[in-house]
């Protein structure tokens, strides 16, 4: 009676378990669209918990990916040298990974969750806001001056060269 009584236990967490499985959603395909801008800029604006990889670059190009949910719903201006990332619904940042080709980039200013990192060198000085949670691993052949909100703590992990933290 025991045997019977084990096996049809494991028969229904088999069925539970394959239950589960088969109604677990699908991960959702990533694309990537990519836009070119024609404006410079020396300072960025990235809100909304935007994950963003930097390249040096004479390119002026921005590519985007994520979900094409995500992405329709990412914006990008440039105005008075200032170019701005933001989503236009909330928990959608953290989705989407842009690469921005920049070159002469001076300031970065930082809100939210946002991992900030680059590829390659940037090549100019740098004033890096950080006023949320944000994560920045970058490289710079120059001086990077990091200013912070004092309520949140900054921890450098690792550094070279001229990295201050005011």
């Amino acid at each position: 009676m025991k045997k019977i009584i084990s096996a049809i236990c494991l028969a229904v967490v088999l069925m539970v378990t394959q239950t589960a499985h088969a109604t677990k959603p699908k991960p959702l395909a990533k694309e990537v669209v990519t836009s070119n801008y024609q404006m410079s800029f020396s300072k960025l604006v990235v809100e909304d918990d935007i994950n963003v990889v930097l390249i040096e670059s004479i390119h002026k190009q921005i590519d985007v990916q994520g979900t094409l949910k995500d992405i329709n719903s990412f914006n990008w201006v440039i105005k008075d040298g200032i170019m701005k990332l933001s989503t236009k619904k909330r928990n959608v940042g953290e989705r989407l990974t842009i690469t921005l080709y920049v070159n002469g980039l001076k300031e970065l200013t930082v809100f939210g969750k946002s991992i900030i990192s680059s590829i390659g060198s940037l090549s100019t000085p740098i004033n890096v806001h950080l006023l949320d949670e944000a994560c920045l691993a970058i490289s710079n052949k120059q001086a990077i001056n990091v200013f912070r909100n004092y309520a949140i703590d900054v921890n450098v992990k690792s550094s070279k060269g001229a990295v201050k933290i005011y």
